[in-house]
């Protein structure tokens, strides 16, 4: 019989092994699905993430994805800490992208030392702020804040295409977007003929800045306690409500720098297709990370390369969707493996043997020295 005991301490062997074999059943999984419909799995991965991680144009267009994945996984792994669920950062990134963008509609003529860190500082706020509007129904009336960022999350979203169709429309296109950003703000570039621009520095010193906070300041201690047993946080003085909603603000400030860095570095206008499904991709690099910072850039640094290389697999005639399935079973597969990380599965069949003889042991005293009951007589 199989039996299954939690784990006293959690073991890094364990955590990587687990991961490890989940990315690889993950493309197990995907090899059969290439094959069936008639590819050479062997092939088309071989070609695929030689261009992707093995060529510079490649690792540089990898670089480039990393800055939004960075910064949206950290923005589910900070509320995460908290013991919250961000699982609307699809929206708080599209809608700091908002923010940033109407800032520099409306302020064309402010030079780009002004410009900038006003656009930057917009972006943060808006999607704090629409983070936290979705942790208040939690704090005050206990409705799941995986509901409540959800649905918000698709409210920006149709907002953004209310704007891009109408509102903000470049009446000089047909396309669905918002007019180009004036020089001033742009961000500039890094290394030249790429695409890799200033935000790669930002990105840089927020994720430095969100480790030495968590690690160590009293307000990530203390977030992280709350997280782990709001119970005993709260018997220890520890406002559980502030540190909630301080911890989704945060997030959602995350979230919207990297909605800014992407319409100010990358497109320089409001488009409702800006985001290559960041929100679902971030939430998996931060689970498969174990919500740990430095691993957090490892990991998306991969899932860049993924996304980088789906969109080359779509250029050689695959469907977008092979992608969006690889992505989903890596999910899949390490939610499932949390079975394998927090708890330890084994036999009961020797334990049984053990119990069996420690049952019979009384019996065969008692059989081997009848004459007790007669020398108490």
């Amino acid at each position: 019989m199989i039996t299954i005991e939690k784990r006293r301490t959690l073991q890094l062997s364990t955590t990587i092994a687990v991961s490890v074999l989940s990315i690889v059943l993950a493309f197990a999984i995907s090899s059969v699905v290439l094959a069936i419909m008639g590819y050479e799995p062997l092939k088309v991965f071989s070609i695929t993430f030689q261009k992707t991680f093995f060529q510079t144009k490649g690792i540089l267009e990898n670089i480039v994805m990393l800055i939004p994945l960075t910064l949206c996984a950290l923005s589910v792994a900070f509320a995460a800490k908290c013991g919250m669920w961000n699982i609307g950062v699809e929206g708080q990134f599209f809608a700091g992208a908002i923010a940033a963008t109407g800032i520099a509609q409306a302020f064309p003529g402010l030079p780009p030392y002004l410009l900038i860190p006003l656009m930057f500082v917009a972006g943060a706020v808006a999607a704090g702020l629409v983070c936290l509007i979705a942790a208040l129904p939690r704090v005050f009336w206990g409705i799941s804040e995986i509901l409540t960022t959800i649905l918000i999350s698709n409210i920006v979203t149709f907002f953004v295409k209310f704007l891009v169709y109408d509102a903000w429309h470049d009446k000089g296109t047909v396309a669905a977007q918002t007019a180009e950003f004036v020089p001033a703000a742009k961000l500039p570039t890094l290394i030249p003929n790429s695409r890799i621009h200033v935000g790669l520095i930002i990105a840089a010193a927020v994720v430095v800045l969100v480790y030495y906070v968590l690690k160590y300041t009293v307000f990530g201690y203390e977030m992280r306690a709350v997280g782990e047993n709001p119970s005993a946080a709260r018997y220890s003085g520890i406002n559980v409500r502030r540190y909630i909603l301080l911890s989704m603000f945060v997030s959602g400030c995350l979230a919207g720098i990297a909605g800014m860095l992407e319409v100010s570095g990358i497109v320089f206008r409001l488009q409702p297709s800006i985001s290559a499904d960041y929100g679902f991709s971030a939430f998996v690099i931060a689970w498969v990370a174990r919500l740990n910072v430095g691993a957090i850039i490892i990991i998306g640094y991969l899932f860049a390369g993924l996304i980088v290389a789906g969109f080359k697999m779509q250029m050689m005639g695959f469907p977008p969707s092979l992608t969006v399935l690889f992505k989903g079973l890596v999910l899949l597969l390490v939610l499932a493996g949390e079975l394998l990380t927090f708890y330890r599965i084994g036999w009961t069949r020797r334990r049984r043997a053990a119990q069996g003889g420690a049952a019979h042991a009384p019996a065969e005293a008692l059989s081997v020295d009848p004459s007790c009951k007669d020398e108490e007589e």
